[in-house]
């Protein structure tokens, strides 16, 4: 199995309408606990959207819509200083930086999502695989 089917197995083996699911060729199967628990952990730190693997995954947005020419910013605009992403949160360039990315990809998909089904359906089926739960602790803990 390929490295990314392997990494997003526990998303689409949860969530059987996951836009991503054309990559699998029979519907995943697997080890449920485990499954659930890394899809939990990965989650639980992407809602910090200022954790640098947050800020990557803003960031490769914005780098797809950069690499499909989608995007085009003005010299001088902190924008255009991207490559800098790279040594977040070290540098206070980087965090300029990661802040305008996180407006980017909002601005670039904003509309969509609120359009789209995917989101409400993520949220419901989280819902029925297991009640929602607050607190400080990480998942599985």
């Amino acid at each position: 199995m390929s490295g990314i089917r392997c990494a997003l197995r526990p998303l689409v083996q949860f969530y059987p309408t996951c836009p991503l699911k054309f990559l699998y060729p029979e519907p995943p199967t697997g080890n449920v606990d485990s499954g659930l628990r890394t899809l939990k952990l990965v989650l639980h730190e992407l809602f910090n959207k200022e954790l640098r693997r947050s800020v990557m995954v803003q960031a490769t947005v914005v780098y797809i819509a950069f690499a499909l020419d989608r995007l085009k910013v003005r010299a001088g605009l902190t924008l255009s200083h991207f490559p800098e992403i790279e040594n977040y949160p070290s540098t206070e360039l980087s965090r300029r930086v990661a802040s305008a990315a996180r407006c980017t990809m909002f601005a670039l998909f904003g509309k969509s999502v609120e359009t789209a089904t995917w989101p409400f359906e993520f949220w419901n089926r989280g819902g029925q695989i297991e009640p929602c739960t607050f607190g400080k602790e990480a998942p599985g803990e």
